[in-house]
């Protein structure tokens, strides 16, 4: 019996480009974050070239450069994600998967903060964030795909996937306008340059999984906001 052979759809090279540039970015901004922790160590060693790293890393950290360009940067990564989800066969075991390594991640992290003293440990970050942020999309594009099934089903009608998709749309948009209201109104500017307004005050730690709370500044930190919208 010959097997059909699956007719793959083709990649949208524009989207791979643009994450992978930003992913790239992201390693950079990471790896100046990397040379400042260490230049007090490496001042101790003596060895030039790595107290001139450590110093690059922390020119590069207190730069206009970094302040302008990092919200950019992160802009980019995160949409070019969000697009994904529309390519995706099925975003709730993508968003899953991208779960379960998430906390792989928080656990790894953990365990070496243990074992060296320093502070590497990752509560919430980049990859818990858009894992979140998939999960929530593909749950509510469940909801609104079954509640317009059964509007249809109510009126005798077939199922529309293009009114599910216009539907999911519409919704999407709208939460986008109230998620960056929310955002401007309750959460710290990406542009934020001195360290006290980098987060907000609050006595609800929960809040932490939404906005820039200090108790959950870790190694690596992406609250809901601004990045859901």
């Amino acid at each position: 019996m010959i097997k059909s052979k699956r007719i793959r759809k083709p990649r949208m090279w524009e989207v791979d480009f643009f994450r992978g540039f930003a992913i790239i970015m992201v390693i950079w901004d990471h790896l100046m974050v990397d040379f400042y922790m260490f230049q007090y160590t490496w001042v101790d060693s003596g060895v030039k070239w790595l107290m001139e790293l450590g110093q690059f890393g922390a020119d590069y950290l207190d730069s206009y450069l970094r302040l302008f360009w990092r919200p950019v940067f992160l802009f980019i990564f995160f949409f070019a994600s969000g697009l994904s989800t529309a390519f995706s066969k099925n975003n709730l075991v993508r968003g899953l998967k991208l779960a379960v390594v998430s906390v792989a991640v928080s656990l790894f992290t953990y365990l070496i903060t243990e074992m060296t003293g320093e502070n590497l440990f990752i509560l919430f970050g980049v990859l818990h964030c858009i894992a979140v942020i998939i999960l929530c999309y593909a749950l509510l594009a469940y909801a609104i795909d079954g509640i317009v099934r059964l509007s249809e089903r109510l009126a005798g009608k077939e199922h529309s996937k293009r009114l599910s998709d216009l539907t999911l749309g519409i919704v999407c948009l709208a939460l986008s306008f109230l998620f960056i209201w929310i955002n401007n109104k309750y959460n710290t500017s990406l542009y934020a340059q001195d360290y006290q307004s980098s987060y907000i005050t609050t006595d609800k730690q929960w809040l932490g999984l939404f906005f820039n709370v200090y108790s959950w500044a870790t190694a690596d930190y992406f609250p809901l906001f601004p990045f859901i919208s």
